[in-house]
């Protein structure tokens, strides 16, 4: 059964420290179908009980940033894999900021280490409203290690001197 609230407490945000990976989902104004993105490499940070926010990397499209800009409407999602089941959605607004910005740099200090060094904007989200449920669905399966493919595809491209073209 679904539980509903208003903002993230202590054993949320836990939960959401321990996953390694989580899924966003987006729609724009003229768009007939909702983006559903996986995102890893514990980019995500709890800033507080009512706002999120994580890295947003180059490489993959910008239909995230461009819904943002369209509708602001967003949903995280994530999944316990290991442990006790469960399901929680954080539904918000999100907006896409620059590095530069106040709360760009709130998200940095936030974050420490976790960045990787080619963050390209972050994706803050006020919490509007929190979900849980069962999660009696969802496979148990374990963490082996985060993929090597994005940290060799920036690095070459650095080395190839347009990297800065996948920051737009």
């Amino acid at each position: 059964m679904a539980r509903y609230y208003e903002e993230l407490d202590d054993r949320l945000t836990e939960f959401i420290r321990k996953q390694p990976v989580f899924f966003v989902a987006t729609v724009g104004e003229r768009e007939s179908w909702v983006n559903l993105s996986p995102k890893g490499y514990q980019s995500l940070v709890v800033l507080d009980s009512k706002t999120v926010a994580y890295a947003d990397y180059p490489g993959s499209g910008r239909a995230t940033a461009t819904h943002l800009g369209q509708d602001g409407r967003i949903t995280l999602m994530f999944c316990s894999f290991e442990g006790d089941p469960l399901v929680l959605r954080v539904y918000g607004r999100g907006e896409v900021l620059p590095l530069s910005s106040d709360a760009g740099q709130r998200y940095m200090k936030a974050a420490g280490d976790s960045v990787l060094p080619w963050i390209r904007r972050v994706i803050f989200i006020k919490v509007v409203q929190v979900q849980t449920s069962c999660g009696y669905g969802v496979p148990i399966m374990r963490f082996e290690r985060e993929r090597p493919d994005f940290r060799n595809w920036c690095l070459r491209k650095e080395a190839e001197g347009n990297l800065g073209k996948y920051f737009y």
